[in-house]
C-alpha cells in the first residue's frame, strides 16, 4: 500500500526531529534553573569551634545572628536588581558541629548601613 510505504519512510525523520526537540526543550529547562553564586567576602577567615561570632551557630538555643550585606557590595559582586532566592555560607571547618534544628533565614531590606549591638 502506498499509503503505508509514505507512513514508514516518514517515521524516522519525525522521530529525530522530536528526540531533537526533546533534548533542546531539557537543555533549555535546565539552563533557565541554574543557580549563579555571587560571592561577597574572601572566604579566608572563620571562627574556632570555641569562638562567636559564629555564621552558623547553634551552641546555645535560640541563638540569632545578623548579617548586613550594603547594595554596594551585592552590586561589585556583579549581582543586579531582583529577588534574592537562596543564601549559602562556606563552611571551611566544622569543628564537630552537629545538625542544626529548626533554623530560619529571613530576608529583608534596609536602609541602615551599619549593625546595632544587641
Amino acid at each position: 500500500n502506498k499509503n503505508t510505504i509514505l507512513l514508514i519512510n516518514f517515521y524516522p525523520t519525525m522521530k529525530k526531529l522530536l528526540l531533537i526537540f526533546l533534548a533542546s526543550t531539557l537543555l533549555f529547562c535546565k539552563l533557565s534553573l541554574a543557580q549563579t553564586d555571587f560571592p561577597i567576602g574572601t572566604g579566608t577567615t572563620g571562627n574556632t569551634s570555641t569562638t562567636y561570632p559564629a555564621p552558623l551557630q547553634d551552641y546555645y538555643e535560640g541563638s540569632r545572628m545578623q548579617f548586613l550585606y550594603r547594595a554596594s557590595e551585592l552590586t561589585a559582586a556583579g549581582m543586579v536588581a531582583g529577588p534574592i532566592t537562596a543564601v549559602k555560607f562556606n563552611v571551611t571547618t566544622l569543628n564537630a558541629a552537629g545538625i542544626i534544628e529548626q533554623m530560619a533565614i529571613s530576608i529583608g531590606g534596609t536602609t541602615d548601613t551599619t549593625l546595632g549591638s544587641g
